[in-house]
């Protein structure tokens, strides 16, 4: 079983890639002339080769014209002609840089919100704890999978509790006030939470004052349920955390960015104390984007729906690709998915698969025959990518991420994991 109708995502994906090359300012003829090299080298692996190229070619224009502007070309120490232009200038120090217009592009207008942007999803989360710390000081209990997020509670607070069981998670919730929790968990391993299970909690717990942090990166639908939270007879502080890398850039990766939202059942007074204690931290601590990120991220791509339906393509995909392969016969590999993650999981069978081997002829596969499915991680899910991930805690694995478009290149995968193909990398 392979992909089929594959005329569809390619038309697809031309379409959501004229409308960004347009909205940028890219040239009439440059654009009809990719439309032209792509479609007339339908169905086969080079289109898939051509689409990147053209999705290379929008980027490099944004970046181009990021690095064209003269302001970022003007001198640090701003010179104007009078106080009034002064005040009103970009600030000279880039650690101080307003980010008011790149917030108002993740903005939810149907719930009560602030949005504060850092220079990455790490970034965003440390400010976070910090700032929360100082508002309460508890332990952080944590429900995440993310290794990294453990690296950094490690490095920046005193008293965590750290859990990959849910059971266990939410049996020693009421142990405090200050929660992190991963939603969804980037692991198949770990079960999900749901808010209705943290809802119960909050109101098990005789603490009258509770912040919850959320991890949504992996977030690929826009869950309302958390306006649910805010009516709960608590005083209730609630930050959604995630990487503006991912899944908010359409695969083009135009700079690294961390996205904050706020949302609370306190008086507006008490909510604008503390987006000013996040936009003060940022500024003295230098963990605001830097000019030129600013300037490429400055001018809104597409719209928020376009966002929602790149995400549900994803989600769409991920679920597609999944089914396929889990049909297939295949005694080498085991596969694991969970709904609502852009990953599929590959887990060698046999100790002795040299799963490198595989990657790498599959890769020079694709390549030879003019595909694109490269090796990597993927920061922006736009094509399919394939990772081998090697914690040294347990055998490697493939993490595949799917991305918005499948094009044939997919089918070499998808070969390669048939019985017949996987038998040599086992002996």
């Amino acid at each position: 079983m392979y992909l089929n109708n594959l005329k569809a995502n390619i038309d697809n994906e031309i379409d959501q890639l004229n409308n960004i090359a347009t909205d940028i300012g890219m040239n009439a003829a440059v654009i009809k002339d990719w439309n032209k090299k792509i479609q007339d080298s339908v169905i086969s692996y080079n289109t898939d080769k051509f689409i990147h190229q053209f999705e290379i070619q929008i980027r490099n224009k944004i970046i181009q014209k990021s690095i064209k502007n003269s302001k970022f070309w003007g001198y640090k120490s701003i010179d104007n002609d009078s106080y009034e232009l002064n005040m009103s200038a970009d600030t000279n120090y880039t650690r101080s840089l307003p980010l008011d217009k790149i917030e108002k592009q993740f903005k939810n207008s149907e719930l009560m919100e602030n949005c504060i942007c850092f220079n990455s999803g790490m970034s965003a989360l440390n400010a976070v704890i910090t700032i929360c710390q100082k508002i309460i000081s508890v332990p952080v209990y944590t429900y995440s999978a993310y290794f990294e997020t453990y690296s950094l509670l490690k490095e920046i607070t005193i008293k965590n509790k750290m859990f990959e069981n849910k059971d266990a998670y939410l049996n020693a919730f009421s142990g405090s006030n200050l929660h992190l929790v991963e939603m969804p968990v980037c692991s198949t391993e770990i079960q999900d939470l749901s808010i209705d299970e943290i809802k119960n909690g909050i109101l098990n717990s005789k603490k009258k004052v509770f912040i919850l942090i959320i991890d949504s990166t992996l977030e690929l639908e826009n869950k309302k349920k958390i306006k649910s939270l805010l009516n709960i007879n608590k005083n209730l502080i609630v930050f959604k955390v995630r990487s503006g890398l991912k899944l908010d850039q359409f695969g083009l990766e135009l700079a690294n960015l961390g996205i904050v939202e706020v949302y609370s059942n306190l008086s507006g007074k008490h909510i604008e104390f503390i987006v000013n204690m996040l936009k003060n931290y940022r500024a003295v601590s230098g963990l605001s984007i830097d000019y030129n990120s600013y300037l490429r991220l400055v001018s809104p791509i597409l719209t928020a729906e376009d966002k929602v339906l790149y995400k549900q393509e994803i989600k769409r995909n991920t679920s597609k690709l999944f089914e396929i392969i889990s049909k297939k016969e295949n005694k080498y590999f085991k596969v694991k998915f969970k709904s609502g993650l852009p990953f599929i999981f590959l887990t060698p069978i046999y100790p002795n698969f040299k799963l490198v081997k595989w990657v790498d002829d599959l890769v020079k596969e694709v390549n030879d025959k003019g595909g694109y499915l490269p090796y990597g991680t993927s920061f922006g899910f736009r094509h399919t990518r394939l990772e081998i991930i090697d914690d040294r805690k347990k055998p490697p694995y493939i993490r595949l991420s799917p991305g918005a478009f499948l094009g044939k290149s997919n089918n070499i995968l998808l070969q390669y994991l048939e019985n017949k193909s996987c038998e040599k990398y086992a002996k």
